[in-house]
């Protein structure tokens, strides 16, 4: 049924690198489906929504060299940063949404402060989550 596919604005990565990667990541799974892209006027319109949420895990543990009843205990936490990634495709004639998937998955514990290898690192993790999300996706090819 449909053939092309065109994007809009959602919310964006703010890194702009990490922003291209999520749509060079969809591009490849929907024109893996026999989708072609169009600069505008699709039959399909994608766009997709992402978000960093900063959290805190915690945990009560048992101090180090103790034991028993009377033994001391010690709270720890740590931030954990999570990306949220929603990919939405709606019907460019009647606004309907035709698909839509969201993934939530941990980033990263903590920065490298290596800005090649944390984006490297964060274009591996766009890939995978955006290729599981996919698995999703109902087949558009024609059956023989």
């Amino acid at each position: 049924k449909f053939q092309t596919y065109s994007w809009t604005k959602g919310v964006p990565a703010k890194h702009p690198e990490v922003d291209r990667q999520i749509i060079a990541s969809v591009d490849r799974q929907l024109q893996s489906r026999g989708l072609k892209r169009v600069q505008d006027a699709g039959q399909m319109v994608v766009s997709y929504h992402a978000a960093v949420i900063n959290s805190f895990d915690g945990a009560t543990v048992a101090t180090p060299g103790t034991w028993g009843p009377r033994a001391g205990s010690m709270d720890q936490v740590w931030q954990v940063v999570r990306g949220s990634l929603i990919i939405e495709i709606v019907d460019s004639t009647t606004k309907n949404e035709l698909w839509r998937v969201n993934a939530l998955d941990t980033l990263s514990n903590e920065a490298t402060f290596d800005v090649s290898k944390d984006l490297d690192k964060a274009t591996r993790k766009v890939n995978k989550v955006v290729e599981k999300m996919f698995k999703y996706y109902p087949s558009t090819k024609a059956k023989p």
